[in-house]
């Protein structure tokens, strides 16, 4: 065993004990040294809790948060120095303890209760909040209900408008062949009177007449009297209110003078001269329907979206427009113009109602 201080060695701990109690060489340099026993002790206990609780309840809510800490430091120094000097004995002892205790608890409790709309799914922090809420979309979904409502009556006042349509239509088919009937028995009655050995020089067929040439300016005269006066007065009668306006306006005689006649009302047969003086033979009137066709069709696409414009409120609002009453919409008088128009369309291909309006007027 080797001695610390005067580094001599001995056999046993023993012997090194009794060495540094009793020589003296080394309680010299013992007393030489300084005793410093430094003991530190640091403790750090450190305890995080985190309870965090979320709880939705319509009615009850119970939170329970229990947090435990038990903290235990123990902390012995023992320091124990013996010095023992004949001449002068110096010691000096430090003693440091340090205790260092770090607790910490940290609860966290969360409880949120939230309210929600079933509609518009926007959620409230407080049942009050809920109940004031005003839902823009539930009232959107109830004006659509109001609108489909509306539409419903709407489909059926249309429903019964058109079969009151067509009870007229189907009437004005037995008028119409009525009066074809009666056409033709008057047709046969005039036919049996022209062959009688009368003085009577007047018959379904004109023979005697004079006739002025039709040049460009005529033929422009009869467009304007079309263009300017065939408005919804005419327009309602088709081909008849156009054949019948005409008629009325004195273009096809300007100045009691003829320019176009009917030579053959049964047959649907009229003449005019050209500019050349040659006499035409205008056979179901083709040539004239040709010159007043497309402008009367416009005045009619005309006339139509006008009234369209009229029915529709340009506030936009749906409520106005859905209720005719409020509109003073003449439902029958605008039936009767989309019959009018389609008649006019075709009358390039069918113009037997012209023919014979123009027939009985001119």
């Amino acid at each position: 065993m080797k001695c610390e201080h005067c580094n001599n060695i001995l056999k046993n701990i023993n012997s090194l004990k009794y060495h540094k109690l009793n020589n003296k060489k080394c309680i010299r340099i013992q007393n030489l040294n300084t005793n410093t026993n430094t003991n530190t002790n640091t403790n750090t206990n450190t305890n995080t809790n985190t309870n965090t609780n979320t709880n939705t309840n319509t009615n009850t809510n119970t939170n329970t948060n229990t947090n435990t800490n038990t903290n235990t430091n123990t902390n012995t120094n023992t320091n124990t120095n013996t010095n023992t000097n004949t001449n002068t004995n110096t010691n000096t002892n430090t003693n440091m303890n340090t205790n260092t205790n770090t607790n910490t608890n940290t609860n966290t409790n969360t409880n949120t209760n939230t309210f929600s709309c079933t509609t518009c799914l926007k959620t409230f922090s407080v049942k009050n909040s809920l109940l004031r809420h005003t839902c823009l979309k539930k009232e959107l979904e109830n004006y659509i209900i109001k609108l489909e409502l509306k539409n419903k009556e709407l489909e059926e006042k249309n429903k019964e408008l058109e079969l009151k349509n067509k009870e007229i239509s189907d009437n004005l088919k037995k008028s119409d062949i009525h009066i074809e009937k009666l056409e033709n028995k008057l047709t046969d009655i005039t036919l049996c009177l022209a062959n009688r050995p009368t003085n009577n020089t007047h018959t379904n067929t004109i023979n005697n007449y004079n006739l002025i040439p039709l040049d460009i300016v005529q033929k422009n005269n009869i467009k304007e009297v079309v263009e300017n006066y065939y408005n919804l007065e005419y327009q309602i009668y088709g081909q008849k209110g156009l054949a019948k306006l005409l008629s009325d306006s004195g273009v096809l005689k300007p100045k009691g003078e003829n320019i176009y006649i009917c030579s053959d009302f049964s047959r649907g047969i009229f003449k005019y001269k050209n500019e050349n003086g040659i006499e035409i033979r205008d056979v179901q009137a083709k040539d004239l329907t040709m010159w007043v066709h497309a402008i009367a069709l416009k005045n009619i696409k005309r006339e139509l979206l006008q009234q369209v414009d009229d029915f529709l409120d340009h506030n936009g609002n749906i409520e106005n427009i859905i209720s005719s009453e409020d509109n003073g919409i003449n439902l029958q008088e605008h039936n009767k113009l989309i019959d009018s128009h389609s008649s006019i369309s075709s009358m390039n291909d069918d113009n037997k109602e012209f023919v014979k309006a123009l027939g009985s007027c001119i």
